[in-house]
């Protein structure tokens, strides 16, 4: 987990800082954050220069935005950044 905390880290520092402080990722980006036909759990949390970040694991990949993780930063109600691995319809059939 350790790798993947670290790519966490690497990506939200090189995101412009306007594109990651939204006031609600969930809301804004639901589509692309809800977990839809995947189960769920929290695996982690850390400590970053920005807040706390979560780390989600995903279920078996299922559904049009599968995802395998997603960092979120800030509370889990509601998320100031989120970086997502496999929400992409293309990386998701390639995934499969």
């Amino acid at each position: 987990m350790r790798i993947l905390s670290t790519l966490c880290l690497i990506a939200l520092m090189a995101t412009p800082a306007a594109a990651q402080w939204k006031s609600c990722v969930l809301k804004t980006w639901a589509h692309f954050l809800a977990p839809g036909l995947q189960s769920y759990r929290l695996v982690e949390t850390f400590q970053s220069g920005r807040g706390l970040v979560s780390a989600i694991r995903f279920g078996p990949l299922a559904g049009k935005t599968a995802k395998l993780y997603m960092f979120l930063v800030g509370n889990l109600a509601c998320g100031r950044a989120a970086v997502v691995i496999g929400s992409y319809e293309a990386t998701t059939e390639i995934a499969r």
